[in-house]
């Protein structure tokens, strides 16, 4: 439930993998998470279906995606 939020910072080569059983419709939102972050939705056959970039602390938005079976949080700007 918490995600990154209890980090102060993530080192770059490193993130956050959440797994599903099943692909699944997910939302994630920033919280209180502490640092910019980038946001990837993986489908079953291990291909990103959405990618949300550089993502900001403070933001309030909801990032979600339809049939993933992996979100992956990473250093924002790490996608590029």
């Amino acid at each position: 439930m918490d995600g990154l939020q209890p980090y102060n910072r993530l080192d770059n080569g490193s993130g956050l993998l959440f797994r599903y059983s099943s692909p699944t419709d997910v939302m994630y939102h920033m919280g209180s998470v502490r640092f910019p972050i980038d946001i990837l939705f993986i489908d079953k056959d291990s291909k990103i279906k959405k990618m949300y970039k550089n993502v900001q602390p403070g933001s309030v938005a909801i990032f979600g995606c339809s049939g993933v079976s992996n979100v992956l949080e990473i250093p924002g700007g790490i996608s590029n």
